[in-house]
């Protein structure tokens, strides 16, 4: 009996040493800490961002245009439609007008760092989202979910997000939101 509580408590030691936060490091609180702006920049791409005043990433974007029309919330809608790319695992999470969802995006061909020398190239890998359907918004979600799909560059022109496809055609447009 005395084995088995020894061999359980050495198993125990070493799973909670090994439950240390990498983010207790005062390098890595820093990082977290200066998300990177977005910054004023001519690419390759030709997409640029002028004179950004909000930051790609840790912010709340409302979705205002969608394929150049404009969203409003419709009756009996509780929620906006926005998204938040967060810094930390360079992930994505939003309300589509139905439904919640998550999934992760690459900037500049890469993970997110401090380097934008690449332009302003953005994409969204897969996207899980929660399945309800509401009549009344699921054709703002579809449009939503398609237009991150179809997403290859940005720009932020002070505070508004602009998403744009491979061809450089406009997709949607965003308000950062401050809470």
């Amino acid at each position: 009996m005395d084995k088995i509580r020894t061999i359980l408590f050495i198993i125990a030691a070493i799973i909670l040493s090994g439950c240390q936060s990498l983010s207790a490091t005062p390098e890595l609180q820093d990082k977290e800490r200066q998300a990177p702006k977005a910054q004023d920049q001519s690419s390759a791409s030709g997409i640029e961002s002028k004179d950004p005043l909000a930051e790609l990433v840790n912010t709340y974007w409302k979705l205002t245009h969608l394929d150049g029309f404009p969203v409003e919330m419709k009756e009996g809608q509780t929620r906006e439609a926005h998204l938040q790319l967060m810094l930390k695992g360079n992930k994505v999470r939003g309300f589509g007008a139905c439904n919640n969802f998550a999934g992760s995006f690459i900037l500049n061909n890469s993970v997110l760092n401090d380097n934008f020398s690449n332009g302003n190239e953005l994409s969204f890998g897969p996207l899980m989202s929660t399945r309800k359907f509401c009549h009344s918004v699921m054709d703002i979600e579809t449009g939503f979910l398609q237009a991150l799909r179809d997403t290859a560059y940005y720009s932020i022109t002070k505070e508004k997000l602009t998403l744009f496809s491979e061809s450089k055609e406009p997709l949607a447009d965003f308000q950062a939101i401050y809470f």
